[in-house]
């Protein structure tokens, strides 16, 4: 019912079940699709714009401008279908900040292993941290 065209509300009436349900029960189904069945639902859908437009190219071409923006509007649709568009340029104003990524060197202390430094043995010298350039 969905390939026809029916809204969830439709199909849910039909089968006495609440839209949620219907969508759930959809959105499952389309998981499991393959390439195959979804190439198959780009040419229903294509087929449906197809039929759209044809039916106000006409009035489109002598001049009706609700039938000009109908046209257009289904063309969109089939170009963002079929990824026809050049991706669009988004510009973002968020500043991006430098992470540093640090090196720790922890000295050998002796009768000590690092893992034991780390488990709660107190070291007795300072530990060197170097910034390592990310760039690299």
């Amino acid at each position: 019912m969905r390939l026809e065209g029916k809204s969830y509300r439709e199909i849910g009436e039909h089968f006495g079940c609440s839209v949620r349900n219907v969508f759930k029960r959809i959105s499952r189904r389309l998981k499991t699709i393959r390439v195959e069945e979804a190439e198959q639902l780009i040419r229903i859908e294509e087929s449906r714009l197809d039929e759209m437009f044809n039916a106000v190219y006409p009035d489109a071409l002598s001049g009706n401008l609700r039938a000009v923006k109908a046209c257009l509007s289904i063309m969109e649709r089939r170009a963002a279908l079929r990824g026809l568009d050049a991706p669009k340029r988004v510009e973002t104003k968020e500043e991006i900040r430098r992470i540093a990524t640090v090196e720790i060197k922890v000295p050998k202390v002796s009768g000590s292993s690092p893992v034991a430094l780390i488990e709660g043995e107190e070291a007795t010298e300072e530990a060197e941290f170097v910034e390592v350039d990310n760039d690299e």
